[in-house]
């Protein structure tokens, strides 16, 4: 998986649901708190700091990007 895509199997699997988040954000239906628990983490904390590491911003910002 890591020759396939750059990423190690625990690291693909965090990406994947973070990109579910994104579009789930991308929506606009359900709140932040909501998609961090619908798209698989533990808790809201988490959900930010992979969803940072992966974009570059935060969720919210992902929504005020939506909006404009």
């Amino acid at each position: 998986l890591k020759n396939l895509v750059n990423l190690s199997p625990q690291d693909f699997i965090e990406f994947t649901r973070v990109n579910h988040a994104k579009q789930m954000l991308a929506k606009g239906e359900i709140n932040v708190m909501e998609v961090s628990y619908k798209s698989g983490f533990t808790s809201p904390k988490e959900f930010y700091s992979s969803f940072k590491k992966y974009y570059g911003y935060t969720p919210s910002g992902s929504v005020e990007k939506n909006m404009t």
